[in-house]
C-alpha cells in the first residue's frame, strides 16, 4: 500500500527547491507530498508545472536521489470515436 499525505512546499527539503530553481527556473509547485510505502519507506514528491509541462520529481527524505519526470496529459474521450 503507498499512502500520500499533501504537504506545505515548505516542508520539502531545502535541496528539492534548490535544484527546481537551478533546473527548472521560473517553474511553479502545485503541491508536494510526502509518500510512505508499504516496507515504510518515505520519500518526496512534488508536482509542478514549467514552460506549459507538467512534471513529477521524487526524491529521497534528504532531497537527494532525484529524479524527475514529465506528465502526459490524458487525451480527452471524443464520444463516437
Amino acid at each position: 500500500m503507498i499512502r500520500a499525505l499533501i504537504i506545505s512546499d515548505f516542508e520539502v527539503p531545502a535541496a528539492v527547491g534548490d535544484y527546481l530553481k537551478k533546473n527548472y527556473p521560473g517553474g511553479s509547485i502545485s503541491y508536494s507530498e510526502k509518500v510512505e510505502k508499504n516496507d515504510r519507506t518515505y520519500f518526496f514528491r512534488v508536482n509542478f508545472y514549467h514552460k506549459d509541462l507538467s512534471y513529477i520529481l521524487e526524491s529521497d527524505l534528504n532531497g537527494k536521489n532525484i529524479r524527475v519526470r514529465e506528465v502526459e496529459e490524458e487525451a480527452e474521450s471524443v464520444p463516437g470515436q
